[in-house]
């Protein structure tokens, strides 16, 4: 269903980035017919005394209107009204949508005082005046929030789109997942090695076989949540890196965190394993490795550091997982990659 609604000429209108140009032109179209319209029927009596000044009024009016409208857009709209704070942005947008009547009042008084033509009015604060104004106010209010509307809507379409690709992802990378994190050939190599220790080191092979349990547990159970517990998530990675170390000698590893309130903490599942794996993945078997992982909390950051023996990453590799970390955390985390570290910090 989303993938017609993205044919309509109205989302491309409001979301495509080539039509960028137009919108603002639309825009300002609209602003100038309003404006102008307001100015040409406030002075329509005294027409002929103003003279060709009413088009430097209209001008100045429309520079009015078209500052209100992007504070709105640009900075009242994702400041307050996306982020809930709707009392606070009524009042911004009341306060300036009465900038630009008392703008007009202004201009109209000392536009007369200079032309020396005699005032429209009699007087400038009795009652006719104040419900004259009032009803400017509204009508302008009801104008200037049509652009209010059209953001929400191109919001709305924008969020439509990346949860539509987040559930695509989802669906499509569950069975890959599975593939990926505990494939036949890792499940093959930790069998066989622990069938090896059985008789040898029963202890250790018992060891082996409960973190492989707690590992599948995870992923079939806990990955088809949400969100996970960070401390889980954790000993997920600890549990699948002691499993990589059964079979190769060569392998090492430390997890370490620094976290207050881990058990409070919720992250999306299999969240921090892509890096690792990038790193497996790429070292070969009989190479010596390691890899460091820390987790530390600085105020409402979480901050993810992954060291390696590697030279060089998989730049594929962490452009999938930036593809993933944007659907999931949007403008919310800072990746970075050089050499032999990552570092990830989302906020939380």
């Amino acid at each position: 269903m989303f993938e017609n609604t993205k044919k309509t000429f109205l989302y491309k209108l409001l979301a495509s980035p080539r039509l960028r140009l137009l919108r603002h032109m639309l825009l300002l179209v609209a602003l100038g017919a309003v404006s102008s319209q307001q100015i040409f029927v406030n002075y329509e009596a005294k027409a002929d005394d103003v003279g060709n000044w009413i088009y430097l009024i209209a001008f100045i009016a429309f520079l009015t209107y078209l500052a209100v409208t992007y504070t709105n857009i640009y900075k009242l709209v994702p400041t307050l009204l996306l982020k809930k704070r709707y009392l606070k942005y009524a009042i911004f947008f009341s306060l300036s949508v009465l900038m630009i009547v008392l703008v007009q009042i202004v201009m109209e008084y000392v536009a007369f005082s200079l032309l020396g033509t005699g005032h429209r009015r009699e007087h400038y604060l009795n009652l006719p005046v104040i419900i004259d104004s009032f009803s400017t106010f509204m009508l302008t209010l009801i104008c200037i929030s049509g652009s209010s509307i059209t953001v929400l809507l191109r919001y709305w379409m924008m969020e439509s789109e990346r949860v539509n690709e987040l559930e695509k992802i989802h669906i499509q990378s569950e069975v890959e997942q599975l593939k990926d994190q505990i494939n036949p050939t890792f499940l093959f190599n930790i069998l066989s090695s622990t069938s090896a220790l059985v008789k040898v080191k029963p202890e250790k092979a018992s060891d082996m076989l409960y973190r492989l349990s707690q590992l599948l547990r995870y992923q079939l159970y806990d990955c088809s949540r949400d969100k996970v517990l960070l401390s889980s998530e954790i000993k997920f990675l600890n549990n699948y890196l002691a499993l990589q170390k059964l079979y190769s000698d060569n392998f090492s590893f430390s997890v370490s965190a620094n976290v207050e309130n881990m058990n409070q903490i919720f992250v999306s599942p299999l969240l921090f394993i892509p890096f690792i794996q990038n790193i497996v993945n790429k070292t070969e078997k009989d190479e010596v490795s390691f890899i460091q992982i820390h987790f530390e909390t600085n105020k409402n950051i979480l901050i993810f550091t992954c060291s390696s023996s590697l030279k060089e990453l998989n730049e594929e590799g962490i452009s999938r997982i930036k593809h993933r970390l944007d659907l999931l955390y949007k403008d919310n985390y800072t990746l970075s990659a050089r050499e032999n570290k990552i570092e990830l910090k989302l906020n939380l």
